[in-house]
């Protein structure tokens, strides 16, 4: 019995492989669970979060990778993508719903994001918290704030 020689050439998945492999697993059904978790309950989207693969977030919240899901440590995604640095992730999960008051030990993901020394991400979830607190300030008094 011989075995046939593997493929180890990935140029054609193109510039971002972990991305192409997220996409061909999921769209063919290869039996991946979007929200399926690993022994510390992290699932595939904490893990991209973590990487700041960006691409293979919004594929994973494409196919309705539960953005509030939490691991055994209590963090979401984006505790993960805000203590780890990566802002554009962060925006992401932000933009489709992630709690940005969920708290893990006592921290946001805002805290994380400040103690890690991660500006950049630090100021998007300022401003969200801004633009949340503005919005229910503004409701509970009737004013009708226009987004800028």
């Amino acid at each position: 019995l011989t075995m046939p020689r593997l493929q180890h050439d990935r140029s054609h998945l193109g510039n971002h492989p972990d991305e192409a492999i997220a996409r061909l697993l999921l769209d063919r059904g290869a039996g991946a669970d979007v929200d399926g978790q690993t022994t510390d309950g992290r699932t595939p989207l904490h893990l991209a979060s973590q990487r700041g693969q960006y691409r293979v977030a919004r594929i994973l919240i494409e196919l309705r990778a539960d953005v509030h899901v939490t691991s055994m440590g209590l963090q979401t995604p984006l505790h993960v993508a805000a203590e780890t640095g990566h802002t554009s992730t962060s925006r992401l999960l932000v933009k489709h719903g992630a709690d940005i008051h969920a708290r893990t030990n006592l921290r946001t993901p805002c805290h994380l994001a400040a103690e890690g020394g991660h500006c950049e991400v630090f100021k998007e979830l300022l401003l969200n918290l801004n633009m949340d607190f503005s919005l229910k300030v503004g409701s509970l008094h009737g004013w009708r704030i226009k987004p800028a």
